[in-house]
This record gives C-alpha cells, structure tokens and sequence, in this order.
C-alpha cells in the first residue's frame, strides 16, 4: 500500500479505516494490473472527473472495488472514484506496469 493512501482519503474528507483501506488497496493493485495503454486516458478523465469515451469503463472499474469489498458504494462517490483512479494511475507508473 501506498505510504500516503490514507493521507489522500483524509484529503478528500473520508475518514479512513484500515480494513476497507486494505481491501481498497487490492482492488488498486489488481486494476493497476490489468490496466493497458488505451484504459489509461479513461482513468485519467476519471481522475479529472471529466466525461469518458467509454462509458462502461467507469463501472468496470468500480465492480473492481465492488468485488475486493463488498460494501463498496456503487453510485454517488465521484470523489472517492477520483481518488482511485489517481491511485492506480500512480501505481501502474511506479510499479512500470504501463508501457506506452
């Protein structure tokens, strides 16, 4: 996990518990992994909260999360989705999992 994963929930106003931190975590990792060159501009828009080419691409990736934890909000947490979009961009990059 991220040293700052927690610091940048606490950012966006969430006050995180480590037990869904770390089912969040697997979920970034796991779609930090499957992630390739032409989903990247879609978690980029998402990060950016601005429209996707790709609609599906956003429900796709929230099931992700959806399926590491099973309380994951589905609907009404553009914020959070921003804020793991951001995530698995930044570990895809560090981790060298994206070539392009």
């Amino acid at each position: 996990m991220h040293t700052h994963f927690a610091d940048w929930y606490r950012q966006a106003s969430f006050k995180p518990e480590d037990s869904w931190l770390k089912l969040r975590w697997q979920a970034v990792e796991a779609a930090a992994s499957e992630t390739s060159a032409s989903k990247i501009c879609e978690l980029a828009r998402l990060y950016h909260r601005k429209p996707l080419k790709a609609p599906e691409f956003e429900d796709q990736f929230r099931l992700k999360f959806h399926e590491a934890d099973n309380a994951f909000q589905m609907s009404g947490n553009d914020f959070e989705m921003s804020l793991l979009a951001g995530a698995t961009l930044l570990t895809g990059w560090s981790q060298e999992r994206y070539s392009l």
